[in-house]
């Protein structure tokens, strides 16, 4: 009768960790948010109905007036329309950042409605379907089976070989394919801030790793970075902006609150839309990698086409006048 017992309580005891040990995960896996709708679920209903036609490829669509909050006026529904759905579609969905640059709203007061009219800019399906291949080749170099940490030191060194800062960054969009401001730098292989958290976004989704794009201020300029979440459940600010190989212990990688503030970043409500977003509290320490890791090198699948989109004579200009503004010429 003892043996028995004794028997029951070791079963017992195996069932209880296990309980524990599965509750546990279970914890850990609630605490990893969802980012691939992070700004849409911000919005209120009316705002997600836009979303939705925006994400559909309407290029005309109807928000109905009974549908919208009581006493809502024109300009409500302008601002609804570009400063809360769009930048938030364009947000979580950066590989067609750059596609829409404006969308007309006008007020049919016979039938009670506000008709959106989306205008697009000059780069077309071609171009971001270019874009989705290329960084669909540079997620595909990231190890799928290794720690977020290592992912994330892979991606680093992807994005700072093959991408450069577009310090002589022209005015509006450039050709057809885009401009340096958003994704379609990829294109180039030039771009700016906003392009590059684009990139890190993408390949995160790619790879499984949470992570949304920031829209604030540095040192007092605006500026665009991302927040990641690691396995520890907390978010860290990660700045890919102009980095290039091997720097990664030289720029704001994975780091908390008290360091971000020292290097000059805001953080909370996002500076750009009037503080109509919000982002993920930021660790208040910085990461730190306790794995084994320690070769964070990839191996970069072939692409089937000519990445570069811009002319070479057209490129060669740009590359004078970089030279004739920084006075060397």
């Amino acid at each position: 009768m003892g043996m028995n017992r004794c028997k029951q309580c070791l079963v017992f005891g195996v069932v209880l960790l296990v309980c524990i040990f599965l509750s546990t995960s279970v914890a850990v896996r609630a605490e990893e948010e969802d980012t691939s709708l992070y700004f849409y679920n911000q919005l209120i209903q009316c705002e997600k109905d836009v979303y939705d036609q925006i994400k559909a490829g309407a290029e005309n669509f109807v928000v109905e007036e009974e549908a919208l909050p009581e006493g809502t006026t024109y300009n409500d529904v302008f601002n609804m329309v570009m400063n809360a759905s769009l930048p938030a579609y364009t947000k979580d969905n950066p590989l067609h950042d750059g596609e829409i640059r404006w969308i007309d709203v006008e007020y049919e007061e016979a039938e009670g409605r506000y008709v959106c009219t989306v205008q697009k800019n000059g780069a077309t399906d071609y171009h971001f379907e270019k874009v989705e291949a290329i960084l669909t080749q540079w997620a595909g170099a990231v190890d799928k089976e290794a720690d977020r940490y290592t992912k994330l030191r892979q991606i680093f060194e992807i994005i700072a070989n093959n991408m450069e800062y577009e310090y002589f960054l022209m005015g509006g969009y450039s050709w057809t394919a885009g401009s340096f401001g958003d994704i379609l730098g990829v294109l180039h292989g030039r771009m700016v801030c906003q392009g590059y958290s684009g990139v890190v976004k993408v390949l995160c989704d790619m790879n499984d790793i949470p992570c949304v794009r920031v829209y604030g201020l540095s040192f007092g300029t605006g500026h665009a970075w991302n927040a990641v979440q690691m396995e520890d459940g907390k978010w860290y600010l990660l700045d890919t902006t102009g980095v290039t190989p091997g720097s990664w212990s030289n720029v704001c990688a994975l780091v908390g609150m008290e360091e971000a503030e020292s290097n000059g970043y805001t953080w909370g409500a996002d500076k750009e839309q009037g503080e109509r977003f919000m982002y993920p509290e930021l660790s208040e320490e910085s990461y730190c990698y306790s794995g084994t890791a320690t070769d964070f090198s990839y191996v970069m699948p072939e692409l089937d086409f000519i990445r570069f989109m811009v002319p070479g004579d057209i490129r060669l200009r740009m590359q004078r006048l970089r030279i004739r503004k920084s006075g060397r010429e």
